[in-house]
Formats: C-alpha cells, sequence, structure tokens
C-alpha cells in the first residue's frame, strides 16, 4: 500500500509539471501574438532605434509601449542628436501626435514659398548669394545659426569672405523690416535672402515673461516681469542698449508681435519665413529647404555625413541671456504638449489675444488662435 501512495504522489507531481509546461507555452506563445497584432509593421525598425545601448535599463516591453505611445520619431530625432535617453525622458516626451496636433506632420510653408526662392535664385547666383537669419527675441535665431555653423550649405564658387551663411542680417536680426538699410559694404541688401523666424505667440510671450532682453512692460522692472509676467495688455517699449530709454511703443506684447512680423510678412523684398516650431521637430528638413532656396547645395545630404543638431542652443547662444533651460529635450518636452501653450493666461487674456492677433499671420503658419477658457483647462 505504501508503496502505491508514492507511486499516485509521483503521478500528480509528474501531471503538475506538465501543466505548468503547457502554462508557460500558452503565456509565451499570448505575448508573441500581442506583439504581432499590437505592433505595427515598421516597429521592427523602430525597436531597432529604440533598444540600443543609449537607453539602459529598459526591457522589450518598455520598448514597444513607447513606440505603441507614437513617440518614435521624436526618440530618433534625440538619438541623432547624441541624447542620452532614459526612461524618465521617455515618460516625458510628448507624443509625435501630441506635436502634429499642434504643428501639422511637416514644416508649414508660405504658398509663395518657392516663388520667392526662385526669384532670388534668378537674381543672385550661387558665387553672389547671402543667407542673413532675423527674427524676434526668442524665436530660435542663434540655433538656426548654429545650425548652419555646424553643417555645411555649399555655395559653388562663393567668395570665402564674407561667409554667404550669415549668423544674422546685415541690418540686424531684431530691426523691424521697415528700417532695414542698404549700407553693407561687403554683404548687401539685394543680395541676402532674410530668413525671418516666427513663432506660436502664446509660446512666445511666456519666453518673453522669463526674459524679456531690450522689451518694458510699461513701468514693471524686469525681475517683476520674471516673478510674475503681465498682463498681455500691458503697454510694451523697447529700450535703448546705449541710453535705456525707449524708442519704440507698442499697445501690448501682442501688437509687437503682430508689428514685427507683419512687416516681414509684407516685405517687397528677399526672405522667407520659416517656423521656430519647425526648427525644432524638422530640424534637417528646413536646414536643406532654406540652403537650397538660396542656390546652396546640403553636404550633409550629398556627403552622406551625420547632421549636427543644435542640442543645447535651440533658443539662445551660448551665455546669450539668463535662459539657461533651452535644451532640445526640454523643448520638445514643453512645446510639443498642447497643455503648455495657455499656461498662466486668464479667460480675459484669451479674450484679449484673439482680438489682437492677426489673423492672416495665425492662418498661414497654422496656429490655433480660437482658444477659450476650455482650452485652457488643459493646462
Amino acid at each position: 500500500p505504501s508503496f502505491r501512495k508514492i507511486w499516485i504522489l509521483f503521478l500528480v507531481v509528474l501531471s503538475l509539471m506538465y501543466v505548468l509546461q503547457i502554462q508557460n507555452y500558452l503565456s509565451l506563445k499570448e505575448k508573441q501574438e500581442y506583439h504581432n497584432v499590437h505592433t505595427p509593421k515598421l516597429a521592427n525598425e523602430q525597436v531597432k532605434i529604440l533598444s540600443n545601448e543609449k537607453i539602459p535599463n529598459l526591457n522589450f516591453h518598455q520598448i514597444i509601449e513607447t513606440v505603441k505611445k507614437g513617440k518614435e520619431p521624436l526618440v530618433q530625432i534625440l538619438q541623432e542628436a547624441g541624447v542620452t535617453l532614459t526612461q524618465q525622458l521617455l515618460d516625458e516626451l510628448p507624443s509625435w501626435g501630441d506635436v502634429i496636433d499642434l504643428y501639422g506632420n511637416g514644416p508649414i510653408l508660405e504658398p509663395n514659398f518657392e516663388e520667392k526662392c526662385h526669384q532670388f535664385r534668378q537674381s543672385n547666383p550661387p558665387s553672389q548669394a547671402f543667407v542673413g537669419i532675423a527674427g524676434l527675441f526668442h524665436t530660435g535665431t542663434n540655433a538656426l545659426a548654429s545650425i548652419f555653423r555646424n553643417n555645411v550649405c555649399h555655395f559653388p564658387n562663393h567668395e570665402k569672405r564674407p561667409q554667404p551663411m550669415q549668423w544674422q542680417v546685415p541690418w540686424g536680426k531684431h530691426v523691424l523690416a521697415s528700417e532695414r538699410e542698404d549700407n553693407h559694404e561687403f554683404v548687401p541688401l539685394d543680395q541676402t535672402l532674410a530668413v525671418v523666424m516666427i513663432r506660436d505667440p502664446f509660446f512666445w510671450k511666456q519666453s518673453m515673461c522669463r526674459y524679456s532682453y531690450s522689451i518694458k512692460w510699461g513701468n514693471i522692472t524686469r525681475q517683476q516681469v520674471e516673478e510674475s509676467c503681465p498682463n498681455v495688455s500691458v503697454p510694451v517699449d523697447f529700450i535703448d542698449g546705449d541710453t535705456q530709454l525707449p524708442i519704440k511703443h507698442w499697445d501690448s506684447i501682442f501688437h509687437y508681435w503682430n508689428d514685427w512680423n507683419q512687416q516681414y510678412f509684407l516685405l517687397d523684398g528677399h526672405r522667407i519665413i520659416i517656423r521656430y516650431e519647425d526648427m525644432l521637430f524638422h530640424s534637417k528638413k528646413v536646414a536643406q529647404l532654406v540652403c537650397e532656396c538660396a542656390g546652396g547645395q546640403s553636404q550633409w545630404l550629398e556627403t552622406d555625413s551625420r547632421f549636427v543638431y543644435a542640442e543645447d542652443n535651440l533658443k539662445i547662444a551660448e551665455g546669450h541671456g539668463k535662459n539657461k533651460d533651452a535644451s532640445m529635450v526640454k523643448s520638445m518636452v514643453k512645446y510639443g504638449n498642447r497643455k503648455n501653450r495657455l499656461k498662466g493666461y486668464s479667460d480675459s487674456e484669451l479674450e484679449f489675444a484673439k482680438t489682437i492677433l492677426d489673423e492672416e499671420l495665425m492662418t498661414v503658419f497654422h496656429y490655433n488662435m480660437n482658444v477659450t477658457a476650455r482650452d485652457r483647462k488643459w493646462s
């Protein structure tokens, strides 16, 4: 009898082991089927991108989850820029769908962009062409200059001095278009393609609050502005750097945004307008568009060399101002998330903005101006 009990116990244990093996097999099969169904065909390449040594401590499930969230285009950009990725960073990144909702799926250009490029190339062969950058404060002018400093836009037979790609337009990058002067011996106005940077005014105003440069809100000190940004309806002045006296006046910060951008938008001269957001999320494409518009050759494409991003310099030059948080990563996290767009705006400010902001500019460059108190709740 004891032998029979031992034998029965042995058979029970053997049966349990067999059942566990079957369960393990079915579980593995179920996981495989889940990945096959829920992971798009492109995911193999995307997982390959996401699973290199720059992302420590990520298991396959975490990688798949990141792909499913639609963050892979941003991850690829950051990896190409040499950014070390962590799970915390991946969690903070917006989805590509969020970016598309805010800015579209690619660079937004004026309808006559190609025409303007053609006119410039017709008037200026590559050997005589110059490119200069212009824009309001906090619109990425230094970042774009950094991109072209690190990536060669080649103009055949161009004289070595000065370089064809200039860090600013000859008349000064923050100067109003109406105040341009053609008194620059080495870089003539009619041989310069002005690359004008524009930015979503709702995000732009937030940056101006953090550091206003030469703009002064009424009688409010710079420290007060940084501590508590004034209402958008407060008048602003442009202060002369030498005398510290106001030399230009606008009824509000959005009047300033309108006036400055309208002047370039309506300018009858050589210029193109590029969105800050496109430089942030489509750097390579923007660099190619600008270079080839002016008649140059994008060397990083022709030689298959590595494109160098402006990773630490997306809004300011090194040591320029007090804004030390303008890295590529932080910019993507902040400006790719619509919850941040209306942060700090009151209902009355949003109503004021809708009545003041130039409708044509907002429409052409796909900046949503139909904002309401309900939209602000996303913040």
